[in-house]
């Protein structure tokens, strides 16, 4: 049996289980932000697993959200690099929006912007806005 997990908050956060969305299985959390949660997920019939991006219940009858979801997933598919996940779906499932892209395995660019800074070879973010907005 997999035991819970304290959240960054302190909470008790009860462990992950898989579960379905549609066509897809929930493997594993990977992310959360402000507007959605990311899983690594699986869809039916394949071999390899993905990415998906699914929106936040709360967000699903604000128009303007749902515009600005789907906007992301229409403009990062004209996305094309090697580090930049592809865009494999987007819609609507089980009463969600989601996006689906290829999975890219490495680190996180928060991860690797920590790293060089702890190594002196990046300037932390609100010093850097600090040294432009004091050249103006």
């Amino acid at each position: 049996m997999v035991a819970s997990t304290p959240s960054p908050t302190g909470d008790v956060v009860p462990p992950f289980q898989p579960r379905r969305l549609g066509k897809y299985r929930l493997l594993a959390p990977l992310a959360e932000g402000g507007m959605a949660r990311v899983f690594i997920a699986q869809r039916d019939g394949a071999t390899e697993v993905c990415v998906l991006k699914q929106m936040f219940e709360d967000f699903a009858d604000n128009p303007v959200a749902v515009s600005r979801f789907l906007r992301e997933a229409h403009v990062s598919s004209l996305l094309v690099h090697p580090r930049i996940g592809r865009v494999i779906d987007a819609g609507y499932e089980d009463g969600s929006f989601c996006i689906v892209m290829n999975l890219i395995v490495g680190k996180d660019i928060e991860s690797m912007m920590h790293a060089l800074m702890r190594q002196r070879l990046l300037v932390p973010h609100p010093v850097s806005l600090t040294a432009i907005v004091g050249c103006g």
